[in-house]
């Protein structure tokens, strides 16, 4: 992402969405503020991020260029085998979960985009650890992405073998969401890709049914929990970030 002296300032309505990312900033790391929250904050420079439940602001008021690296929702405990709840809403900086690496230092020393990145893989071909994969929690994340059936998701669970308990505590290690939380947040960002291409003109209420949802009510009260605005005002903003959650399905 680049952030040039001509867009500025720049403002940006984040929505939460599934990845979890390494981020790095070369210079000027973004102004962060939770939607509802009088406070702000300056993002980390370099850190490794959870997923998020909630909308923020993201402002930039210099420019701003930053890399990054996302993962799959069900992977955010493989790069640093500390259970994914640790990251949930939260920017940790690299240099307190890797130490002895010193990333930070070595990428300070470089100035070209294709070292830069190059550098970031590799960090993350050595460190990550496939073998943490938890199988099951991935076969739950994705019917649960694929369809958003309980019954589906349900007979999943019962082939599992394990007590619900037991899969929902390595479900929350891995995704670092409860799988109710999980279904939530998937069932958002499947609005968000019918509202981002209704081209055919269907009503609000037709679209929650499609992306899930019981009815309209609760289509527009669990929507403005993830997006801060009704579907109505979401459909008519054009954001990039629109189009990037919903490519994410």
């Amino acid at each position: 992402m680049d952030i040039l002296p001509a867009d500025l300032p720049y403002s940006q309505l984040y929505f939460p969405y599934g990845s979890f990312e390494l981020i790095y900033y070369v210079h000027n790391p973004g102004i962060m503020q939770y939607i509802g929250s009088a406070e702000t904050f300056s993002q980390p420079s370099l850190f490794y991020t959870g997923q998020f439940t909630k909308p923020f602001f993201l402002r930039f008021d210099k420019p701003c260029k930053c890399f990054g690296i996302s993962f799959k929702p069900w992977a955010g405990n493989l790069l640093y085998n500390i259970p994914s709840k640790e990251f949930t809403n939260s920017m940790v900086p690299v240099d307190d979960l890797d130490r002895d690496d010193e990333l930070s230092n070595k990428l300070m020393l470089l100035q070209n985009n294709e070292d830069i990145f190059s550098l970031l893989e590799r960090y993350v071909l050595k460190k990550i650890v496939t073998s943490n994969m938890d199988e099951a929690s991935a076969a739950i994340a994705q019917s649960i992405i694929n369809n958003t059936s309980t019954s589906d998701v349900n007979e999943i669970i019962a082939a599992i073998g394990l007590s619900r308990r037991r899969i929902e505590q390595r479900f929350l290690a891995s995704t670092g969401l409860t799988i109710g939380a999980f279904n939530n947040k998937i069932r958002f960002q499947k609005a968000t890709f019918l509202l981002q291409n209704n081209f055919t003109g269907e009503s609000l209420t037709q679209l929650g049914y499609e992306a899930g949802y019981y009815d309209q009510s609760h289509f527009i009260s669990e929507f403005k929990k993830y997006a801060a605005v009704t579907p109505s005002i979401f459909s008519k903003q054009k954001t990039e970030l629109k189009d990037f959650i919903s490519s994410l399905l």
